[in-house]
């Protein structure tokens, strides 16, 4: 329903309602794997944040495309990810280990849009790392909102 809900004329949703279907997502998978689902989610959300609007799924998108090609189901390889809003800053950290030996199903599209869209919608305004060292791979983005 998420995906198909109306978005005002900006184009974009609250962070609430953002974060809101992260968590739902969440709670889907560990729900899907029951007690096999090592995920740990942190909020630090500091002033009025009723106010902040972004695009939907920009969030959504890095959750999703952690559990779908990190590992969350191995005790010792939990993933993490982080969410801070510090002024008029949002800052995100995610940390998950990768499948190893998996089929290459990976085209890049996720992370090719995440990029293709803070550019249009957060030039100069964004930043967006990435990196993959030994199977841990790890993502820093930060918003000026």
């Amino acid at each position: 329903r998420y995906a198909f809900a109306p978005v005002a004329d900006d184009g974009k949703v609250a962070l609430s309602e953002e974060l809101g279907q992260v968590r739902r997502f969440m709670d889907l998978n560990r729900q899907r794997l029951a007690e096999q689902f090592y995920f740990t989610y942190h909020e630090k959300l500091s002033g009025n944040i009723s106010d902040l609007r972004l695009p939907p799924h920009l969030i959504l998108s890095i959750v999703e495309n952690m559990i779908k090609h990190g590992v969350t189901d191995t005790a010792g390889k939990e993933a993490m990810f982080s969410i801070e809003v510090k002024e008029n800053a949002l800052i995100i950290e995610a940390r998950n280990h990768r499948k190893i030996n998996a089929k290459p199903v990976n085209t890049g599209l996720g992370m090719s849009n995440l990029r293709t869209r803070l550019q249009y919608l957060y030039p100069d305004r964004h930043q967006l790392q990435t990196e993959t060292k030994n199977d841990i791979y790890t993502l820093k983005m930060s918003i000026l909102l």
